[in-house]
């Protein structure tokens, strides 16, 4: 739902789709005089649904929470066990 960038005002909060905060940020661009900006952050698409995450791209990260689990145990140095490494090197390649 595009916006007219002429158009200001808290009056817009909550209309239609739109989040109060992605109001509230537009209006904020407005009374800045920012309308290249106003019209960058109308266009990305902020008033609809994300889209649904690609699962070759989630799988990695899903793979390596479960394996995580409630913490692993890092080394003195702080740094992740050389064997957990090592199994997701083998893992996710």
């Amino acid at each position: 739902m595009p916006i007219d960038v002429t158009e200001s005002g808290p009056e817009l909060a909550g209309s239609g789709d739109m989040s109060p905060d992605l109001v509230e940020l537009l209006d904020g661009l407005r009374a800045a005089d920012r309308p290249r900006l106003v019209r960058v952050v109308e266009s990305a698409g902020l008033d609809g649904r994300a889209p649904a995450p690609e699962p070759d791209v989630v799988e990695p990260y899903r793979w390596f929470l479960a394996r995580l689990g409630d913490g692993v145990p890092l080394t003195g140095a702080g740094y992740l066990p050389p064997a957990l490494v090592a199994e997701t090197m083998h893992a996710l390649g």
